[in-house]
């Protein structure tokens, strides 16, 4: 979780909550803070976490708040080395510049050092991902981490197949709502740790999913690499109840996984994107792909080919998927409700306004 108060003791407040509420591990945006007397300030937020800290203090040029100049930065991040911080987070554009520092020793600090590269405004392809996770271990990263911008949610591929080559830990995030997936399912994906915010308002980056979220409905923490995945296509989606029913569901029966909201554009590039995922196991189809699940299924139901929709994609032995449709069956059980039971519709002519 990502402590972004403007006051050292607005950031203390946060710490206890971030940790009351689960998180084991926080990130410490001091960017955010309005005042930074360094040696004291990181002092005391420090001694404040009874967890793991990250030390960040993100540029404006890498989308953090500081804009004061560059020397006084790294010399922060220097000192919170020297106060043995778990983490400190460097740019990848700065990176080289910070190690070079006389005043860093790194073979006698605990401190491990995150080397990240943001882009703000698309994913990179394939390849500018992988040469921009080795640069950042040629510079001397213990830990890579890369965050890009999700235009579509088939980005987050890539940035998972980055993931599954690195020698190392990875954190790996895609941001906005098309891209959270990859922060919902980081465990299952490789990624060393996500991010939370405390409350709506408090993220630090596009699309992070709240905290409570993270640890209750998608039980995070128990996660892993087969973790199977389940989850509601649509556009718009982030309206749907489906995740909290669901979720809930599967905790209540002791069964594994995890049901996700999916901003979907183009399904059947969805699909092709993540049909290596076999964990991924089936999906909710909702407005407007109705039509377009029913052309990407393999197999369908006979009533779904009658109707010409799908609503429910299931994932088939070898691969495929198999498409059914609900929405007929659960409207005339309403009706039926109504009317006064099962069979009641049976000899009646019905007109649908």
């Amino acid at each position: 979780t990502s402590i972004t108060s403007q006051t050292v003791q607005g950031a203390m407040r946060e710490i206890a909550e971030a940790e009351a509420a689960g998180a084991d591990i926080v990130e410490l945006r001091i960017d955010f803070l309005a005042h930074l007397n360094p040696e004291t300030d990181l002092t005391r937020l420090l001694q404040s976490c009874s967890v793991p800290a990250i030390v960040t203090y993100r540029p404006e040029w890498e989308g953090g708040q500081y804009s004061g100049d560059e020397a006084s930065r790294l010399s922060t991040l220097l000192i919170a080395t020297r106060l043995a911080a778990d983490y400190v987070d460097i740019e990848l554009k700065a990176a080289e510049n910070f190690f070079a520092l006389p005043g860093l020793n790194r073979s006698s600090s605990p401190t491990k050092f995150i080397v990240s590269a943001h882009d703000y405004e698309k994913t990179l392809s394939q390849e500018e991902l992988d040469a921009q996770a080795a640069k950042a271990w040629e510079v001397g990263a213990d830990v890579v981490k890369l965050a890009n911008m999700a235009t579509d949610i088939s980005d987050v591929a890539r940035m998972v197949n980055m993931m599954s080559k690195q020698p190392g830990p990875v954190i790996g995030l895609e941001m906005s709502e098309r891209g959270q997936m990859s922060r919902i399912l980081a465990p299952k994906f490789g990624s060393m740790l996500t991010f939370g915010a405390l409350s709506k308002g408090k993220e630090s980056a596009p699309g992070q999913p709240a905290l409570e979220d993270l640890v209750g409905m998608y039980r995070l923490k128990e996660q892993d690499a087969s973790t199977p995945v389940y989850g509601v296509i649509g556009n718009p989606v982030c309206h749907s109840r489906s995740p909290v029913l669901h979720n809930a569901s599967l905790i209540e029966r002791g069964l594994p996984g995890c049901y996700l909201p999916l901003l979907v554009d183009n399904l059947e590039q969805f699909l092709h994107a993540f049909r290596d995922q076999q964990d991924f196991k089936g999906f909710s189809v909702t407005i407007p792909h109705k039509e377009t699940a029913l052309e990407c299924c393999t197999e369908v139901d006979s009533v779904a080919k009658n109707i010409g929709a799908v609503n429910t994609l299931v994932r088939t032995s070898d691969g495929n998927w198999k498409g059914y449709n609900t929405d007929w069956l659960a409207a005339v059980e309403a009706i039926e409700d109504g009317l006064g039971g099962a069979g009641s519709l049976k000899g009646k002519t019905v007109v649908i306004l």
